[in-house]
């Protein structure tokens, strides 16, 4: 009884027009369910092929930097010199070791500057990039070089180099993914002074983020031996594959806009198949002291309400398929980080204002119409 006394209640706090609007819209459900079905479409194909896009994108743009490590990685000879003053960069050490039968990467960082150089995703550990780089010491624990452990588990903390070189290890963080990892194997991250105090030979790469054109020169300039081209994010990964996957989603996206065009051409017909009883509802509220602004709050609220929730329909619906389908555009998995959502919030903004504006031009069109004809002209049709 508590329910059907409130529900005498319900919409009498609303606006007169606002009430007439939403009245409208549920006189007639089935057209209703038609508008919202049609709006969900649109919007869900515009979103989820727009996400898709801006995911692929993202993708093989976090593989390439955590392949190289930054934005371009040169090999350089056991270095001489320190890093030029205006170079946004850091060295690394690079080592291959074992674990058992389990092959190791090894990377010694500068503690002092990689983490002003190089970016990690906020899913790569549970803490921050500053806080994981700080927990290595060089000293270590009871002789053990202190090492973050990425990309999996290691048999024993005993590791021996390639050439037979002990290196004892304690695990003091550990990470999904790190930048510099390969080909998924196992990696550790140590501190380059610890792996220089060891003596044992490694490889040096230099890291940079917006690097200058003649960075190699740059670099020899200063007293390094440069081997090799260097090797840069772009360059790692083919954008053949992503330019497929980009022109399969604008074919979705293209889907999508028809679909919106198709959902206005069903709001134009819905609003001429009421024009004679709207017309005649006009001169009715008129007598009764409702004006030309109520007319078109109450044709916008007629108009929004199904477009709402469609548009609320089709965000819960994109990101459920945006969960499940993104991971699969992931053919190189072997190679981390793995792919995640990513969603294009200009685009969808833009799709979004114009929707606002859509509607609010339907609803000017539609009282326009409404209030252009005589009013016993008007009475006489709709009766």
């Amino acid at each position: 009884m508590f329910a059907l006394r409130a529900s005498r209640r319900v919409g009498s706090r609303l606006m007169t027009p606002v009430w007439l609007g939403v009245r409208r819209v549920a006189g007639e459900p089935a057209v209703t369910v038609v508008i919202v079905l049609s709006t969900a479409l649109a919007f869900g194909a515009f979103v989820v092929s727009t996400a898709m896009t801006s995911s692929a994108r993202q993708l093989l743009i976090d593989k390439s930097e955590t392949f190289i490590g930054a934005d371009v990685a040169v090999n350089v000879a056991a270095p001489a010199a320190a890093l030029p003053a205006s170079l946004h960069g850091t060295l690394v050490e690079r080592v291959q070791a074992r674990s058992n039968d389990t092959s190791v990467d090894v990377l010694g960082i500068d503690t002092e500057t990689f983490a002003k150089v190089v970016h990690l995703r906020a899913d790569a550990t549970s803490a921050s990039l500053e806080d994981v780089v700080r927990s290595i010491s060089t000293t270590g624990v009871q002789d053990r070089v202190s090492a973050i452990v990425v990309g999996g588990s290691l048999p024993s903390d005993d590791l021996v180099t390639l050439n037979g070189q002990p290196l004892p290890i304690v695990q003091v963080a550990r990470a999904a993914f790190f930048a510099g990892q390969r080909n998924g194997a196992v990696m550790i991250v140590i501190d380059a002074a610890a792996l220089t105090k060891l003596g044992i030979g490694v490889t040096f790469q230099v890291w940079a983020q917006h690097p200058p054109p003649n960075l190699a020169a740059q670099l020899t300039d200063v007293g390094f031996k440069v081997l090799g081209t260097p090797q840069t994010a772009d360059s790692v990964l083919s954008v053949v594959s992503f330019l497929a996957v980009q022109w399969s989603y604008e074919a979705l996206r293209a889907f999508g806009l028809m679909i919106g065009l198709v959902a206005i051409l069903v709001q134009l017909v819905v609003l001429d198949s009421r024009r004679k009883a709207r017309k005649a509802a006009v001169v009715l509220t008129r007598s009764m002291g409702m004006r030309r602004r109520d007319d078109t709050i109450a044709s916008t609220t007629e108009i929004v309400v199904p477009v709402l929730f469609g548009f609320v329909l089709a965000m819960v619906l994109s990101a459920l398929i945006l969960q499940v389908a993104v991971p699969k555009l992931d053919t190189l998995r072997n190679l981390a980080p793995p792919a995640r959502v990513v969603l294009d919030l200009s685009a969808i903004g833009i799709a979004a204002i114009v929707g606002i504006i859509v509607t609010i031009a339907l609803a000017i069109y539609d009282t326009v119409r409404n209030r252009a004809s005589d009013p016993m002209e008007s009475m006489r049709d709709g009766a």
